[in-house]
C-alpha cells in the first residue's frame, strides 16, 4: 500500500502497472503534475468499479441478474405476483437518479404471467418505460425499490 514512506520508484512502478491495466498513458515526468496524472486513473478506476458493481443494460436495453431471496407477499398479491431481490443494484443513471442511498436494495416485482421463477434463476429483463421503479418501505425488508419490467425471461 502507498504511504508517506513510499518511494518515487514504487509510485512510478505502480503508475506503469496502472497505465497498462487501464489503457491510460501517464506522462513520464509524473512529479511535475501529479494531479494531472493521477486524476485520469482515479476516474477510470471509479468507472470500472461502478461498471462491476451496478447492473447495466446491454445495447438492446436488457439487464441480466440472478434472482436472490424470494419475498413472501401479502395474500392479495401472492397468487398473481412474485417479488425477488436482485443480485445487484440497477445503475442509478438508468433510473434517472444521481446516486443510490446506502443500503438500497432492488426487488424485481412482476406478475406471474411472465412465468414461474425461483431463487437462483438467472433472468434477462427490460425496465417498464412508464414506471421503472417505485420507492417502497416494508416491515420485513425496510426501504427498497420495487423494479417493474416490460419483459422478463429466464436465461
Amino acid at each position: 500500500m502507498l504511504n508517506e514512506k513510499t518511494g518515487v520508484k514504487e509510485i512510478h512502478s505502480l503508475l506503469r502497472k496502472l497505465s497498462s491495466d487501464t489503457n491510460i498513458v501517464a506522462d513520464e515526468d509524473v512529479a511535475i503534475d501529479i494531479k494531472g496524472n493521477i486524476e485520469p486513473f482515479q476516474e477510470r478506476i471509479k468507472k470500472l468499479i461502478e461498471e462491476n458493481y451496478y447492473l447495466n443494460q446491454d445495447e438492446d436495453g436488457f439487464f441480466e441478474a440472478v434472482l436472490e431471496e424470494k419475498r413472501i407477499l401479502p395474500n392479495k398479491w401472492q397468487e398473481k405476483s412474485s417479488c425477488f431481490k436482485l443480485s445487484g443494484l440497477i445503475n442509478p443513471e438508468v433510473l434517472g437518479v444521481e446516486k443510490l442511498p446506502k443500503r438500497d436494495s432492488h426487488w424485481l416485482f412482476f406478475y406471474n404471467t411472465w412465468g414461474s421463477f425461483k431463487k437462483g434463476d438467472k433472468v434477462k429483463f427490460q425496465l417498464n418505460e412508464q414506471l421503472p421503479y417505485e420507492e417502497k418501505s416494508f416491515k420485513d425488508i425496510g426501504k427498497c425499490k420495487n423494479i417493474y419490467v416490460s419483459h422478463l425471461e429466464k436465461v
